[in-house]
């Protein structure tokens, strides 16, 4: 599947916490999805994520794992990490060219099983989250 079908296939779809698709998603759910059906692979599993441990702390391991490098801007297939003013990690997504669009970042929010898949311009949440943004893309 590529990118464009993947998103027309995912966005509006429901955001339920914990849930990795193919009918609900939540943020992390999103990435993981988008590696398996647009690239392909599987990727590690974050520890105790699936067990309900908070996006922050699943993320903070995850930053020590080695899975991840970070680089200097959004690029296509990163993914991004999105940060509260306390520098908590709040939010994650996939960063995606959509055929000469420009960069748009694919991703999933909500609270108390309210909300839904977006996507929306990188600058768009560049500017949202100000400089509390970073994009990684997965070790090989």
């Amino acid at each position: 599947m590529d990118r464009i079908e993947w998103t027309n296939a995912v966005v509006g779809k429901p955001w339920r916490d914990r849930t990795s698709g193919p009918d609900t998603f939540d943020c992390w759910g999103l990435v993981v999805d988008s590696f398996r059906r647009v690239d392909d692979t599987e990727i590690p599993v974050v520890t105790g994520y699936d067990l309900g441990a908070p996006i922050e702390v699943a993320g903070e391991a995850e930053k020590v794992s080695g899975h991840w490098q970070q680089v200097d801007k959004a690029q296509d297939g990163a993914v991004f990490c999105a940060y509260s003013a306390t520098g908590t990690l709040a939010h994650v997504g996939r960063v995606f060219d959509l055929r000469g669009a420009g960069l748009h970042a694919v991703h999933a929010r909500g609270t108390n099983d309210k909300g839904q898949v977006a996507v929306d311009a990188v600058r768009v949440l560049e500017r949202f989250y100000g400089g509390r943004i970073t994009y990684h893309m997965l070790a090989v």
